[in-house]
């Protein structure tokens, strides 16, 4: 937090690729509890020094990959400190997996979209925040669920920045090549993904290696389905 967290949070092991941030304090967030559609939720959030409930102020929405959640690991904190915003960071149910573009919803798994704009309802109430600032990136399996949400409800958010989600069309699509959800309505979006990123880049891979997924489906006929 403040002046402990802004030392350089990315330690790179000699002759390797850069491991896992290892020197951001955890922030001191706030947590909240709710029971959603029946089940044990929750989300933190992240309050700067500069907020101070009077003049509104922008949201964002960090949605966490699968099967982990650590705002340690991610330095919007340091930067909401910065330029006096509030993080929110809603948790998956436990084992922390997302069900994305609604695919286990017929499974018993819980409607993460609905918790995540009922958790967007509740942060209005209890912040004073301006509701047309508010963002939402996720990273992974985040990455989906920030898609997901915003195919059904961006009319909520100014913008999402989805980062290194694999997504097959596959999943998107039915048997017959039509889509099993779309947008609601046009939506800002910053999606990055590594162009080094053998499980997560483009095209999106989901588990395989590039090339045995270019074998089963080209780049070209995945941007055609696609578009």
């Amino acid at each position: 937090e403040g002046e402990e967290s802004m030392k350089p949070f990315i330690h790179l092991d000699a002759g390797r690729e850069p491991v896992e941030p290892y020197c951001i304090t955890r922030p001191k967030t706030v947590r909240h509890t709710a029971v959603v559609d029946g089940f044990s939720r929750a989300w933190e959030v992240y309050i700067p020094k500069s907020y101070d409930g009077a003049s509104p102020c922008g949201l964002v929405i960090y949605v966490h990959g699968a099967g982990g959640f650590n705002p340690a690991k991610v330095p919007w904190s340091i930067i909401a400190e910065k330029e006096g915003f509030l993080v929110a960071y809603p948790e998956a149910v436990e084992p922390w997996l997302w069900n994305i573009w609604n695919l286990k919803t017929g499974e018993g798994a819980p409607d993460d979209v609905y918790f995540l704009d009922f958790m967007i309802t509740r942060l209005l109430e209890d912040y004073r925040i301006d509701p047309s600032r508010i963002y939402m990136q996720g990273n992974s399996m985040g990455d989906n669920m920030v898609s997901t949400y915003a195919y059904e409800h961006g009319d909520r958010l100014a913008a999402i920045a989805p980062t290194s989600g694999p997504t097959l069309p596959s999943v998107q699509c039915d048997g017959k090549g039509n889509y099993r959800m779309t947008p609601q309505k046009p939506q800002a979006v910053a999606r990055l993904h590594g162009d080094r990123d053998t499980k997560c880049g483009l095209p999106s891979t989901y588990g395989f290696s590039k090339a045995e997924f270019e074998a089963q489906i080209t780049p070209k006929e995945q941007r055609a389905l696609r578009s």
